[in-house]
């Protein structure tokens, strides 16, 4: 459980340290209040205003109703602030006329986090409170760290989502439980993983990207990272590599610890069932980042996405988190039909992980050889097996009925390239009124015995 006085206490002020005049600003102030475990939490919000105009009301909060300190604001959207404040990583506040919520996540176990509800009461003990300015930001000058870029969001969150992702905590005590989270993260316990792999060692796959005459790249190589958490694994690779890579994170929050801003160049806060991924990478890495997706199908789309032709991925989850752990998505067929496309997808599962944690954990090796490789080149072969599927089961029942059977010297790529077929057929049929798959298999029966894939 957090010290929630004893981390109120430690916020820094600003260079000044001197109270802020706000006696203007109490007249229309809300004040709510609530104890939790043992801790008395004030929040104060005051009003404010100019030429009669209501401007963004500041928000505090106390642990001993004497002292408050102000949060700087990160988001503030209809009903909630979102805020940032030493020590704690994030502060939202969810607010109504007489309540309040205020979920606190520590910024190094958020796990350990704090949801209180506070309810409004008389705001007058505030004329006699002394009330603190939010810390000012790191200078540029001196301690700049990564760029903090908004990414680019493609969709709304839907309710499914928010719920289900709620869920997703559940994650973090097995990786916990797996010693994989923040206490083991960084580059030699990451490639662990990937040497394993078909992707193999991260440094070595770094290095052999750069190749032997890395010091006359024109440019350094491009890595993406998925939720760096701290950002070890980004310290590290900078460590070894230098200016020979940039690296870039998209990451839930900016929870980057200060020593290891000096590996990024820009940080994208977002998540990857709402938001874009930046493109154009060599390299791109997810140590059970890409797990926080709630649509695993559109996650890895994205990540497909963000690759140049001719790079690479690889990404670390819970093997139910993995597209391809479930034959229905993403099965060996349609992987060797991706192949001939310009994707090559490989997992690898490490079951000794269950023993450690409960937890099947899945990786996913991914070489992008053809720039055509992509989210639509994906959904386009999800759509089509949704199709597939059911009248290839009509298909092999019809042949079975009279004595016949897919040629065992069929390839599975035969078979992928067959199915596909068979879907855009089904589809044309659908469309003139073909209710049930077993029809449409019987009508294109010669057809299908034309193809040569079904025999006797």
């Amino acid at each position: 459980m957090l010290n929630l006085a004893a981390s109120l206490a430690r916020l820094p002020l600003s260079p000044a340290a001197s109270p802020l005049d706000v006696a203007n600003h109490l007249s229309g102030a809300r004040l709510f209040h609530a104890e939790a475990a043992g801790q008395a939490l004030w929040a104060a919000e005051l009003s404010r205003s100019k030429d009669g105009i209501a401007l963004a009301n500041p928000l505090f909060v106390s642990a001993d109703g004497r002292n408050f300190h102000q949060l700087r604001i990160v988001e503030r959207q209809e009903g909630a602030i979102l805020a940032d404040t030493p020590g704690f990583l994030p502060a939202l506040a969810v607010y109504r006329d007489t309540k309040m919520t205020m979920i606190f996540g520590h910024r190094s176990v958020p796990s350990e986090g704090l949801s209180i509800l506070l309810k409004r009461v008389p705001s007058k003990i505030l004329t006699k409170a002394s009330f603190f300015p939010a810390a000012a930001a790191p200078s540029a000058k001196t301690d700049p760290g990564p760029r903090v870029r908004a990414a680019e969001a493609d969709r709304e969150p839907d309710r499914k989502i928010l719920q289900v992702q709620k869920k997703l905590a559940e994650l973090d005590r097995g990786r916990e439980r797996l010693e994989a989270y923040r206490t083991d993260r960084g580059l030699a316990a990451s490639s662990t993983w990937a040497e394993a792999a078909p992707f193999g060692k991260i440094e070595a796959k770094v290095q052999a990207r750069l190749g032997v005459s890395s010091v006359y790249r024109a440019a350094p190589l491009k890595i993406l990272t998925i939720g760096p958490g701290v950002g070890r694994l980004e310290s590290d690779l900078k460590d070894v590599f230098g200016e020979f890579v940039s690296i870039d994170s998209f990451a839930l929050n900016d929870a980057v610890a200060p020593e290891n801003w000096h590996a990024f160049d820009n940080l994208f806060i977002g998540n990857l069932d709402t938001h874009r991924l930046p493109v154009g990478y060599d390299l791109v890495f997810s140590i059970f980042g890409s797990s926080y997706a709630v649509d695993q199908r559109l996650a890895l789309g994205r990540i497909v996405d963000s690759l140049n032709s001719g790079g690479e991925a690889f990404f670390l989850a819970t093997g139910e988190m993995i597209p391809g752990h479930e034959p229905d998505v993403l099965g060996h067929d349609e992987a060797e039909f991706l192949r001939a496309r310009g994707l090559v997808y490989e997992t690898t599962a490490y079951p000794e992980s269950a023993l450690r944690s409960g937890l099947l954990v899945e990786s996913v090796s991914l070489r992008k050889t053809d720039s055509r490789a992509s989210s639509a080149l994906l959904n386009q072969r999800w759509d089509l097996e949704k199709i597939a599927q059911p009248v290839w089961e009509a298909v092999r029942i019809l042949a079975k009925s009279r004595e016949m059977d897919v040629d065992p010297s069929a390839s599975a790529l035969d078979i992928a390239r067959f199915r596909e077929r068979l879907a855009f057929k089904r589809q044309r049929l659908i469309r003139q009124g073909h209710r049930t798959t077993i029809e449409s298999a019987i009508f294109l029966w010669p057809w299908i015995v034309d193809q040569g894939l079904i025999k006797h």
